[in-house]
């Protein structure tokens, strides 16, 4: 039996796909209710059954919506690209900025104090000594230099430490027998010990603690020493020769400082290979996004107190396939090109100052054509060396001073585009929507309207797949098919943000054999390629993106049916 279908909305929405229902009433019933309805009229002549066609043809028309699609460009970003990464500012422009720490470097592990443990020194006697008791006491000064180092550093010429922590550890020796003596030490006007002794060896330990030790000359550290030779104490007479009174031995162990002051001489402050990720293209399903904008900054945050000269060497962008490509310019600092970074200079001890290397299109060779490949990260090494200019007694080093590296990549959303931005799914299931044989509907036309602040033109294809995805059949068949370009929105008052723009809808026809391809539909997988208007001419155009451009697309279905009433 031929059915005459009316379509009536469910009042429930979901997913941005109007449910519907279907309707019938048989042709029986129809001519039945009519019948029936005239009877209470005046019949003006009797029915004639054989005048009745039984194969009468009724073409009804249903229009039917299928779904919206409502696309926020923000939105489409967040759910494509790693929403950490994407910043808006407060005019809601779009940019993606990918940070990078490459290297955090603590004084502490780069300059230390080793143990110093010097030969012995002796104070000696040139003429012989005859002690008894009528003798008063004997002074003998002298000075002992002990050499000071630092480690992992060549040429530090040190004024002054100011010392955190440490031991000085003195071990006095005497080979003359029932020889009394006192011996006191200090270090420039610092008393550290007094030790007294009869004719043994004695050992003591001085603690150093917050105390400002200077050098002078540089790297030596002069401590004084006042012996006092002491006269028997009965009526004996002590004979001493000519030659060693006393051995010394001073050591300095344990030392940590809180600050150095002086020139601090030529180290290394290197960073080996680090990776910067790209991830803005691995969220891409398709295409590219030119950046016409880009910038890659190399940030540095610095309390070393003395100058660093930076080297950014194998500045490389990585393919995909892992292949590198240099990136070139005489602004990237190397051998030829000395970039001493910012630092805190003699009363700004603890401070932290900030610094920057800024590489753009413009002061390189090849950065926005490298960003053009589509890579997956930027790799690089930063390598620093001190006091490049030589002897700088202005240099001054904290335990606590460190160098903070760290690279941060700039994509403002700015350029020119061809690629896939929009993809989603709307539930059309065709069964629902018809659920006779398909041959039945005559001319089946899809129905689109646009509403959009998109500043680019979006070219539309819409997939039905059935209930596993599987493509059944495309909306547009021709590549040319010139419908399936919905035009960029365009600037009118010329503030550089597109207005709000609603082009004439589209209409596209389906061929039979498209409608018996989708009769077995679920879905519908819309998809969207941005292309920025005159992308394959030149000159390219440039546009801008913002958070708050939107893409909205009404889809309906419009079906005329071809039902007889055969077999009535």
């Amino acid at each position: 039996m031929k059915t005459l279908l009316l379509i009536s909305r469910k009042p429930l929405m979901k997913c941005g796909t109007i449910p519907y229902r279907i309707i019938r009433i048989s042709i029986r019933q129809v001519l039945t209710m009519a019948l029936l309805m005239s009877l209470g009229s005046c019949i003006k002549e009797e029915f004639n059954s054989d005048v009745f066609d039984p194969t009468l043809q009724i073409n009804p028309g249903v229009a039917v919506p299928i779904g919206w699609a409502k696309y926020r460009l923000d939105e489409i970003l967040f759910d494509s690209i790693n929403p950490g990464e994407l910043v808006i500012g407060q005019d809601g422009f779009i940019s993606f900025i990918y940070n990078q720490d490459l290297i955090s470097v603590d004084a502490s592990e780069i300059i230390s104090i080793p143990d110093i443990m010097p030969d012995p020194i002796s104070i000696n006697t040139p003429i012989q000594i005859v002690l008894d008791s009528s003798m008063g006491v004997i002074e003998y000064l002298d000075t002992i230099d002990i050499p000071i180092a630092l480690n992992n550093t060549t040429g530090a010429e040190i004024d002054r430490i100011v010392i955190e922590f440490g031991l000085l550890n003195i071990n006095v020796t005497s080979d003359v027998a029932g020889l009394m003596w006192i011996a006191r030490f200090s270090i420039i006007g610092i008393p550290i010990q007094q030790i007294t002794l009869g004719d043994l060896d004695l050992s003591a330990t001085d603690t150093l603690e917050s105390e400002t030790i200077p050098l002078n000359p540089s790297n030596v550290l002069r401590v004084s020493v006042i012996l006092n030779l002491l006269p028997p104490t009965d009526e004996s007479t002590l004979i001493i020769d000519p030659g060693p009174l006393i051995d010394i031995v001073i050591s300095l162990t344990e030392m940590d400082y809180s600050v150095i002051y002086g020139y601090l001489g030529s180290f290394a402050i290197d960073v080996g290979p680090r990776i910067l990720p790209v991830n803005f293209y691995n969220g891409l399903e398709e295409g590219t996004f030119s950046f016409t904008e880009p910038s890659l900054k190399i940030e540095f945050l610095n309390s070393f107190g003395l100058p660093i000269s930076i080297d950014l060497l194998d500045l490389q962008a990585i393919g995909s396939d892992g292949s590198t490509t240099q990136i070139t310019g005489d602004s990237i600092p190397g051998p030829s090109n000395e970039r001493i970074i910012a630092y805190p200079r003699p009363g700004q001890e603890g401070m932290s100052i900030s610094d920057s290397i800024l590489l753009t299109r413009d002061n390189t060779d090849n950065l926005f054509d490298i960003l053009e490949t589509s890579p997956v990260g930027i790799s690089m090494e930063v390598n620093g060396s001190t006091n490049p200019a030589g002897e700088n007694h202005d240099n001054f080093i904290l335990d606590t001073s460190s160098l903070f590296i760290s690279s941060v990549l700039i994509l403002p959303m700015q350029g020119y585009a061809d690629l896939l931005l929009i993809s989603d799914t709307l539930d059309f299931v065709f069964g629902t929507f018809y659920d006779h044989p398909p041959e039945e509907i005559k001319q089946l036309i899809f129905r689109i309207n646009f509403k959009h602040q998109f500043p680019v033109d979006v070219d539309l294809q819409l997939y039905f797949t059935d209930d596993s995805y599987m493509v059944l059949d495309s909306l547009f068949h021709d590549p040319a098919d010139q419908r399936k370009i919905v035009e960029a929105a365009p600037d009118e008052n010329g503030d550089g943000i597109a207005d709000e723009f609603e082009p004439a809808p589209i209409e596209i026809p389906l061929s039979q054999e498209q409608i018996d391809n989708i009769s077995e539909s679920h879905h519908i997988i819309v998809k969207g390629r941005i292309t920025t208007s005159g992308y394959d001419s030149q000159p390219l155009e440039n546009v801008r993106f913002y958070s708050f451009y939107y893409f909205n697309a009404h889809i309906g279905a419009i079906a005329e049916l071809e039902i007889n009433s055969d077999g009535l």
